[in-house]
């Protein structure tokens, strides 16, 4: 019996944990799918005034409203500048949606993504409150992901696949998080044969088909559902998720003196996952030798790296002793 079948309250709650992506900042009182959210445009900042004392926190921020994606209540959003009032903290706390901008320093060029489900149609509001924020940093292209899926959502669900699965093979830019958890919604809600075009094309895209944040977000909502679909029909979602963890393990990181990738951390995260989940074990156990004998070689590499901390070494440890008899 497969050792890391979750018990049906474990389970439960491991689905309401993954079945969205997380606020930037942290969780809102009701989770909703980014694409869900009524209002999402974009804005850039034009000018910044900070305002910091013992007790708090602030930022009076002109920006500039360049494209509106979403705008769910017909509110007729205007583009244009705006000012608004961002709390970055306060004494005594507020609500989470006020200190979505904590994390930020802004300056004059920044642009964001901004999602609101504010009813009230108050940009300048929305913009001090948001749902949420992705930064446009130039890594990966959110904005396109978003419009993407905004058109593919009234399309049925072979259609939505193909779209997709179409965008990943071949996009001019790198794909961010938010696609993949759309991803992970398709594969999970259709069969196997269903959503085999978007699992194939997946799998066969370039390394180039994600940011280094967005296959980070690929292989942990593939974790996370295979083990949603461990008592359904799927059987595609554990060789897609080794396959991929294993194709990102293998990808060097880009800046100079950083020992692994966000996405290389997050599989070294992930080796237990795959010692305890038969299917995924399995996977890893098929791996062709060459590939099996790369992957043990970067582990080996990972696990005698000074500048790793001791648990991710030692997890680097347990995925070589996973791949020994393939030696």
């Amino acid at each position: 019996m497969t050792r890391a079948i979750l018990s049906t309250v474990a389970f439960s709650i491991l689905a309401a944990c993954i079945a969205f992506p997380a606020g930037a900042q942290g969780p809102s009182n009701v989770e909703v799918p980014l694409w869900q959210c009524a209002s999402i445009f974009v804005v850039e900042v034009e000018a910044v005034d900070q305002i910091r004392t013992p007790q708090s926190s602030a930022d009076n921020v002109r920006v500039l409203v360049k494209r509106i994606l979403n705008d769910g209540y017909r509110k007729g959003l205007p583009l244009g500048a705006l000012d608004a009032h961002l709390r970055r903290y306060d004494t005594p706390m507020g609500g989470p949606e006020s200190y979505r901008w904590a994390d930020y320093e802004l300056r004059a060029g920044q642009q964001f993504l901004i999602f609101s489900n504010s009813k009230e149609g108050d940009l300048a509001a929305m913009v001090a409150s948001p749902y949420d924020i992705t930064p446009l940093t130039g890594d990966d292209d959110p904005v396109a992901d978003i419009a993407l899926i905004l058109e593919t959502l009234p399309l049925p669900p072979s259609a939505r696949v193909q779209a997709v699965a179409a965008a990943v093979t071949a996009s001019p830019r790198p794909h961010c998080q938010i696609l993949a958890y759309y991803i992970r919604s398709l594969l999970v809600s259709g069969s196997d044969s269903e959503t085999s075009q978007l699992a194939s094309a997946i799998e066969s895209a370039p390394e180039s088909a994600f940011s280094d944040t967005g296959r980070r977000a690929i292989v942990d909502v593939l974790r996370t559902g295979m083990f949603l679909a461990a008592q359904s029909e799927h059987r595609n979602l554990a060789p897609l998720f080794v396959d991929l963890a294993v194709r990102y393990l293998l990808i060097e990181p880009e800046k100079a003196g950083r020992p692994t990738t966000s996405a290389q951390d997050l599989v070294l995260q992930c080796v237990h996952s795959i010692a305890t989940f038969d299917p995924a074990l399995a996977a890893m156990r098929a791996l062709p030798p060459e590939l099996a004998k790369q992957v043990a070689t970067k582990a080996a590499a990972l696990a005698g790296d000074a500048r790793l901390q001791p648990d991710r070494r030692a997890m680097a440890v347990e995925l070589h002793a996973l791949l020994g008899a393939k030696q």
